[in-house]
């Protein structure tokens, strides 16, 4: 009787594992389940730090305290993240851009204010062009075409740069939309405050109803995401592809949301923002695909993850992505990594599931029947 019990329960388990199977994969319509791993890309021996930029490889670049106090740019690559340093002078860095060749780019700082703009490649810092124009350098892709925002002399404010070939070039005198470039990609398509700089034309990209469109990044197919105001004010995160801009969709309590990133498979990652009577406002942050449309980034976590405020900055091709959470009463960098998906059964699937869970119950009791002596 012993024996047969412990069959009964064998099944049982078997039946009950196969039905939270069947419940994990049918609460996605859509036929899976995004998942994700986090990792604590950690600190250079300071509190905090960031991440604002991944590559293909994977190499993720960004800024963090170090031992002194003083916030340095970094790289980080298969688990160690080295300190660039900073430019002489300077005390503080931020990494802002890394192309596919490991060549970073990004900003030296005292105190906040942007003092110079840095290049960093085969292990060395050197200053961007002219060390009289104050600037930073905030992209480069795989043609080594950088841009950002510069102060020319002269007083004339603001202008967006692209840097190449050892030249600054002066976009915004040229008909760029404003005086800041943020972005590049590998065509050498630039986004601007309401635009798209194309092969030396700046193309609208329209609005939401409101009087600011702002896009943040672009990928190679010139899709375009950002925040836009609405007619309301309100801001929101939005899509831009041949000439059609979209308000991305909301989750729930959202009163406000902004597009950080995409790639080139059409994810988008950015977040909203939540007002909490006791907290204030809380950060959302979320991830868009054309499949399972707008998701909670914290719900493709373990429920265990230990994390939470989620602000993503970057994501490359392979569905990665960084940016900064709280952990442990921190805020760290992190990098989320796409795990393999868990399949949702049709009804079919269901039908077949059910009979083989069957099959194998009735051969487990066979196999328990006690033998004639």
């Amino acid at each position: 009787m012993k024996r047969r019990s412990g069959v009964s329960l064998g099944v049982i388990s078997l039946t009950l594992g196969g039905v939270a199977l069947l419940v994990i994969g049918a609460s996605n319509p859509e036929g899976t389940l995004v998942r994700y791993s986090i990792v604590d890309l950690g600190t250079l021996g300071g509190f905090s730090s960031v991440a604002l930029e991944i590559n293909e490889r994977g190499q993720v670049v960004g800024s963090a305290d170090n031992l002194q106090g003083n916030r340095h740019a970094y790289l980080w690559e298969k688990g160690v993240m080295t300190d660039l340093g900073t430019l002489p002078g300077v005390r503080a860095s931020e990494a802002w851009g890394i192309n596919n060749l490991g060549t970073v780019v990004g900003i030296a700082t005292n105190t906040g204010d942007i003092r110079d703009a840095f290049i960093w490649e085969n292990g060395e810092m050197t200053e961007l062009g002219d060390p009289d124009i104050t600037k930073s350098a905030l992209d480069i892709n795989d043609a080594g075409q950088i841009v950002g925002q510069a102060f020319l002399p002269g007083g004339v404010g603001a202008v967006a740069f692209l840097y190449e070939n050892g030249t600054l070039i002066d976009l915004t005198s040229q008909g760029f939309c404003g005086g800041f470039a943020s972005d590049i990609n590998q065509k050498g398509d630039i986004p601007g405050h309401g635009c798209l700089w194309q092969d030396g034309q700046a193309i609208p990209l329209g609005s939401l109803g409101g009087t600011q469109t702002d896009p943040l990044d672009l990928n190679d197919q010139r899709e375009v995401v950002g925040v836009a105001t609405r007619a309301d004010g309100s801001h929101r995160a939005f899509h831009w592809q041949n000439g059609t801009i979209t308000e991305l969709p909301q989750l729930a309590n959202w009163v406000s949301s902004e597009a950080q990133a995409n790639n080139n498979r059409g994810q988008i990652v950015g977040a909203g923002t939540i007002l909490v009577s006791t907290a204030g406002t809380v950060t959302q942050g979320f991830l868009y695909d054309p499949v399972h449309g707008m998701m909670d980034l914290l719900s493709t976590l373990p429920p265990d993850s230990g994390w939470s405020d989620l602000s993503p900055r970057g994501m490359n091709d392979a569905g990665q992505i960084v940016g900064a959470g709280s952990t442990l009463g921190t805020r760290h960098a992190f990098l989320m990594n796409p795990q393999p998906p868990i399949p949702a059964l049709s009804p079919w699937g269901l039908f077949a599931l059910a009979l083989a869970l069957t099959a194998a119950g009735a051969a487990i009791l066979r196999r328990s029947k006690p033998r004639a002596h």
